[in-house]
């Protein structure tokens, strides 16, 4: 190994970005905190008045037919349920959509710079794309 070979050094970059935006804003952890917590309340929420309407309407179906009131009472605090339990869902879907997209493609495997000087001290810079056979 002769001189100028020692002097590059290799460093793995991302995936290509064809397809993404290429200038996204971070997303801080405790922004992401706050939006799994959030998720995780609203789940519970939704999971409670879906129960808590499911309560009334067994109620209200063992008093008779004369509870038409308790009955739509009991449809909304279910549907209402069901709403808040599916939107807290949602950020969980959406992060097992961000991780199927990071997975490797199986068009390449991903890229590697290589970057250093040549003889002359000029600074170069060379991407090498490993493709999949």
């Amino acid at each position: 190994m002769n001189e100028s070979e020692n002097q590059f050094s290799r460093t793995r970059v991302a995936p290509s970005t064809s397809g993404r935006a290429k200038n996204q804003s971070p997303i801080t952890k405790t922004v992401l905190v706050v939006i799994f917590l959030g998720a995780i309340v609203l789940f519970v929420v939704g999971c409670c008045l879906f129960a808590t309407g499911d309560k009334i309407q067994q109620e209200a179906g063992w008093a008779g037919s004369g509870y038409a009131a308790m009955h739509a009472e009991a449809e909304t605090y279910k549907l209402w349920g069901v709403g808040l339990t599916l939107l807290g869902l949602l950020p969980f879907g959406c992060l097992f959509l961000a991780i199927l997209q990071r997975l490797p493609s199986s068009s390449h495997r991903g890229e590697v710079q290589i970057s250093g000087k040549d003889d002359y001290g000029n600074p170069v810079k060379v991407w090498i794309r490993t493709e999949k056979d």
